[in-house]
């Protein structure tokens, strides 16, 4: 099986699906402290028990698919290409089928990518897929953190592999440098303190949110881009002010400018063709268009001031208009001058 996951592009690891009873305690722990996801609505008691999921499952597929060749940028690796969930999904369906038929008996299977209760990094970790990393995601050693991950649950009864030590050791890099503070323990992110979270959030952004965003439009990367297991498989840093004219390297200021105003007046259709079926597009166009109006504050190019000032005269969403007048009064406060 797992020769066949990996002619996928997956790495694949089996686990038993027993109740995962230390993450029940853990989760209940961080329920009662209040470090909880406002979208994630599942009871602990059904995030940690497979059977909730598949009743009479034996056996859990841990999955890893990398995307560490994706481009960084105002949008996160993992949301930068296709729909994860559509991709991984129909590679695990792909892998089912095999499964099935090569087991020579019969069995049921469910697929779970961020689709059920069940925690998929507590499969991986049980699975020895990877480790958990201090920054709470899942170290694995091929591919670092660069991974999305999903699971497979069957009746059958598999081998497991066993789990892995955490190798960070004294590392505490991705600590350091969260913007803030969101990882507030070993392994312990603090959900409302982390600026991937606030991107996915509806309705008007809080005071202290809006300038830590910096040029985030949805997700944030920085915990993984200084961990040390996901450095060989990223690209240096492109330079800044490069004009990407001379051919050599990234885009120049003014290129980042216009992306975000491209993000920040994208209308229906351009949303349906470029984001909506993406991993930034499940919480609509107008989220986007509101983190890219606070981006664009945050980069303080005055180029953007007339895109601003035609969102807060004329744009039908108000959330959008309250955060681009953020935005304008930015700039004209602490802008830099382009000569325009």
């Amino acid at each position: 099986m797992k020769k066949k996951a990996d002619e996928l592009g997956l790495q694949a690891f089996i686990a038993e699906a027993g109740p995962f009873a230390a993450e029940l305690r853990i989760l209940r722990e961080r329920a009662a402290r209040g470090h909880t996801v406002p979208f994630v609505t599942y009871e602990p008691a059904r995030r940690a028990e497979p059977a909730f999921v598949l009743p009479g499952v034996k056996s859990l597929v841990a999955v890893a698919m990398p995307y560490h060749d994706l481009a960084g940028g105002p949008i996160a690796r993992y949301a930068r290409g296709p729909d994860y969930h559509q991709v991984l999904h129909a590679k695990l369906e792909t892998l089912s089928r095999w499964l099935e038929e090569n087991a020579g008996t019969a069995a049921r299977t469910t697929i779970a990518v961020d689709t059920t209760p069940l925690i998929d990094r507590a499969v991986a970790a049980r699975a020895g897929l990877g480790f958990y990393g201090k920054h709470g995601g899942i170290i694995t050693y091929r591919w670092g953190s660069l991974v999305t991950l999903g699971t497979l649950l069957t009746t059958l009864s598999l081998r497991p592999d066993p789990p892995l030590e955490s190798r960070c050791g004294a590392c505490d890099l991705c600590i350091q440098a969260c913007p803030t503070g969101a990882i507030v323990a070993p392994g312990e992110v603090d959900p409302l303190r982390c600026l991937s979270t606030w991107t996915q959030m509806r309705g008007s952004l809080p005071d202290w949110v809006r300038p830590a965003l910096g040029t985030r439009v949805f997700g944030c990367d920085t915990c993984q881009e200084v961990c040390p297991y996901n450095t060989p498989h990223l690209p240096p840093p492109p330079p800044r002010n490069h004009n990407p004219a001379s051919g050599a390297g990234s885009e120049s200021d003014e290129d980042h400018c216009q992306e975000l105003c491209g993000l920040a007046t994208m209308d229906e259709a351009t949303f349906q063709d470029t984001l909506a079926h993406t991993a930034a597009g499940w919480r609509g166009r107008n989220v986007l268009r509101r983190n890219a109006a606070v981006a664009l504050g945050n980069l303080g190019d005055r180029r953007a001031l007339p895109v601003l000032d035609q969102l807060v005269e004329h744009d039908p969403s108000p959330v959008v208009r309250e955060h681009a007048d953020w935005a304008r009064t930015q700039i004209r406060n602490h802008g830099k001058k382009t000569g325009l």
